[in-house]
């Protein structure tokens, strides 16, 4: 007797009603995306017979706001302004992301609770994580409406940093981070200084350049280019990789998805700590924040082109270039 075991992060989507609403994330100011985003808007509203939202920038970009024969259209659509309307991103049942990785993340970093499921047609420079070709939009998007496509489950980590002044918090950021979060010395000359706290217990210092905590997502990213292991987006797990460490035994670890780690700069330091979030909000801490990581409850699911197995291959292959070599005559 045979027994497969089911991945429980390949799942097929299923809608509970029919999807009325979507929400196009259009590649900011990208001229070479824009009669794209116009020819899915429409066929969205006219055929499709759906709302759609966009975000309040993207109304006003050049080739959107001074085309005339577009005006129309853009009467129908939603807007979203992320800082005093965001309650409206609970109404998106499908998110349609139009450019590269960076569009991908940036859609993602939208959705700081829970996130509809993401279609990600592949229009700019990498396209890792997005798996459809723009020609295909019509028979992709109404294969996800209307039938039950595959989705790979894509783990978040959740980033509280806690900001704090003579060893009091005084106030916390949360984010949910789909690549990584980077801890680094910044613009210093000096190495930094990071004490590393697991489940409350003190496992090691960092000293290096800094520190990258990834999603199995991010593996394939910053992490990679700096000796992590690649891992697949399906894997629960959380991926600890040095930058440059002054250590020669200092390796990359994989952790347990369930762990909860927190970072702060040791008292030695001789500089501060700088982080940024899937390579956007840098910052500088002071000695007494500190940050707390753990696997987000709300993950990404991401619509398959194929399924979540081949699709992985398919992108480390084609984007990565991955065992390939001459072949021995």
């Amino acid at each position: 007797l045979l027994r497969v075991l089911q991945d429980p992060a390949d799942q097929q989507l299923g809608w509970h009603t029919p999807a009325t609403s979507i929400l196009v994330v259009k590649k900011d100011m990208d001229d070479t995306v824009t009669e794209e985003f116009k020819a899915i808007v429409q066929w969205l509203l006219e055929e499709r017979k759906l709302k759609v939202y966009i975000e309040e920038s993207v109304k006003h970009q050049p080739g959107i706001v001074d085309d005339h024969h577009f005006r129309s259209t853009l009467q129908n659509l939603l807007t979203i302004n992320i800082e005093i309307d965001d309650y409206k991103l609970e109404l998106v049942d499908l998110v349609v992301c139009l450019g590269g990785d960076g569009t991908f993340l940036h859609a993602s970093s939208l959705f700081q609770q829970n996130a509809p499921p993401v279609i990600a047609f592949s229009l700019g420079t990498l396209g890792f994580l997005t798996k459809f070709k723009i020609s295909d939009f019509k028979s992709v998007i109404d294969k996800v409406l209307d039938d039950n496509p595959r989705v790979a489950l894509r783990n978040r980590l959740t980033c509280e940093i806690h900001f704090s002044k003579n060893k009091t918090v005084e106030k916390h950021a949360v984010s949910q981070v789909l690549n990584e979060i980077v801890v680094d010395r910044g613009p210093s000359a000096f190495l930094t200084n990071l004490n590393i706290i697991c489940n409350e217990r003190h496992i090691t210092n960092i000293e290096g350049d800094g520190l990258i905590i990834a999603t199995p997502t991010g593996s394939t990213a910053y992490s990679l280019a700096s000796g992590g292991c690649m891992v697949h987006p399906c894997v629960p797990s959380i991926l600890f990789t040095p930058i440059c460490p002054h250590a020669l035994s200092s390796r990359p670890v994989i952790l347990p998805a369930g762990v909860q780690l927190k970072i702060q700069t040791s008292e030695n330091a001789r500089g501060p700590m700088w982080i940024s979030v899937d390579g956007r909000s840098r910052q500088q801490l002071s000695p007494d924040d500190y940050i707390c990581i753990t696997t987000s409850i709300h993950p990404l699911a991401c619509i398959c082109a194929n399924d979540p197995v081949e699709d992985w291959f398919i992108s480390i292959s084609d984007c990565l270039h991955w065992n390939m070599r001459h072949r021995q005559r």
